[in-house]
């Protein structure tokens, strides 16, 4: 069965990574590509997309006057879509060629949502140390399983089970991953599909990544010996000798992650 796709696309100041981004959604695009939607987050500069897209499908602009955030940007382009499937895709992300073709055969009727595999297409250490905790993260999931985390860089999410679900909550960090058992209380499963691939930058600097880290674990405040027991389990599991900077970086990272699970703000899903 044929679906209609509405890509939507949260921005904040970054007009290069944008016009890469949508040209490699037209580049894509196989037929199922219903529209787009390009959230502004408040940007100093309003956002302008590139023209070469409108004869292939319509695109909308929609502007946040005050930052907003990731998810509250992503549930006001829920509003606004025709769309079947709402498909989320970082701004810094590039679909690659067979993306729609892997999306419109996985969207099967069972599933609520999907999510698949983020590629870096930088090569820094930041980036490869984000890689190794992503590819850690698919490394033991079969093809079709069932999961408790979503990549709101590369997903997509039946309109309808997104809206019955409350969209994505408003918190500062990991609202994607809290969408997953809000999807699960209406009675949707989210599935991973390692074919649904998108390059994306890792690398942001290092500062950037424990900011990151530490909101991660802020969004979902866990007893002590909850977080100590993450943060020992994590350590043990770091690359060794054949990749030392990544441990080191990413142990660093834990660190963060760990201090924002015993002193953040608390707000997220136990579940996430």
């Amino acid at each position: 069965m044929s679906i209609r796709i509405s890509v939507v696309v949260p921005t904040i100041g970054r007009p290069y990574d944008l016009d890469q981004c949508l040209r490699a959604i037209g580049a894509a695009d196989t037929g199922s590509l219903h529209e787009i939607i390009v959230v502004d987050d408040g940007a100093e500069q309003p956002v302008e997309t590139a023209s070469a897209l409108s004869h292939r499908c319509r695109v909308t602009v929609l502007r946040n006057e005050q930052r907003r955030g990731a998810s509250l940007s992503r549930n006001l382009a829920a509003e606004f879509a025709t769309g079947d499937v709402l498909a989320f895709v970082d701004d810094d992300a590039r679909m690659l060629p067979d993306w729609f073709d892997v999306a419109t055969a996985e969207m099967t009727g069972d599933r609520a949502a999907i999510t698949g595999r983020v590629l870096p297409f930088d090569s820094g250490l930041v980036s490869r140390a984000r890689q190794w905790r992503y590819d850690k993260r698919y490394q033991l999931l079969p093809a079709g399983a069932e999961v408790d985390f979503l990549a709101g860089g590369n997903s997509l999410v039946r309109r309808a089970a997104f809206l019955a679900a409350g969209g994505f909550p408003d918190q500062p960090t990991a609202g994607d991953n809290a969408l997953v058992p809000r999807l699960r209380a209406e009675g949707g499963r989210c599935c991973f599909v390692p074919g649904l691939r998108i390059l994306h930058r890792n690398g942001k600097g290092l500062v950037t990544a424990a900011r990151e880290a530490w909101r991660a674990g802020a969004a979902n405040r866990v007893p002590a010996g909850q977080a100590i027991d993450r943060f020992s389990r994590t350590m043990r599991s770091l690359p060794g000798r054949e990749q030392p900077d990544v441990a080191l970086v990413n142990g660093a990272l834990q660190v963060c992650n760990t201090l924002g699970h015993l002193t953040g703000f608390g707000g997220g899903n136990k579940e996430a």
